[in-house]
């Protein structure tokens, strides 16, 4: 059996971090809002609607909403890796336990891959091959990968499947 020597990994760090960034700084100006209403005399006036607090918070709330997650692809020797994680508390966390999804299987049994689009959500869906020889549909959301990711991905992941069909 031929060994794969392929070694990549992709992730979208840069944005998850950057949000997380984005995300800190919309907490702090919560509290940040409500102390400076309280400083007496004339700056008090302009944060007495409490605007900032306000804007804030609806903002955090569409980065929830969004559901922004943390992607992480590795195809290295015969074992590939797919991870996420919410950018932050998810509320599908209530339906998945962990609140993340994480698969590492052999190369080998890797049998198709396909992209699932619903409105901008994108999908990445992947069979692989169960130990009893049963076919298993695993997904992976991929929705904030940039497409050059993506397609990078499925071109790793559709050459995998070549190979295993050469074999």
């Amino acid at each position: 059996m031929q060994a794969f020597l392929t070694e990549m990994s992709i992730d979208n760090r840069n944005l998850i971090i950057t949000l997380r960034y984005v995300l800190l700084f919309l907490i702090s100006l919560i509290p940040l809002d409500f102390l400076l209403s309280q400083v007496p005399g004339r700056i008090s006036s302009y944060f007495a609607n409490h605007t900032m607090a306000i804007v804030s918070f609806i903002l955090i709330l569409i980065l929830f909403i969004l559901r922004i997650k943390y992607f992480y692809f590795e195809a290295e020797y015969e074992i590939i890796h797919l991870r996420q994680r919410p950018l932050m508390f998810d509320y599908m966390t209530l339906l998945n336990s962990y609140g993340y999804s994480r698969y590492e299987f052999p190369k080998r049994l890797l049998k198709d891959v396909y992209v699932e689009n619903f409105l901008w959500f994108k999908t990445l869906v992947f069979v692989v091959e169960t130990t009893g020889g049963k076919l298993k549909e695993r997904t992976i959301d991929v929705t904030y990968i940039s497409g050059k990711k993506l397609d990078e991905v499925l071109r790793i992941m559709r050459s995998i499947i070549q190979k295993n069909k050469m074999q």
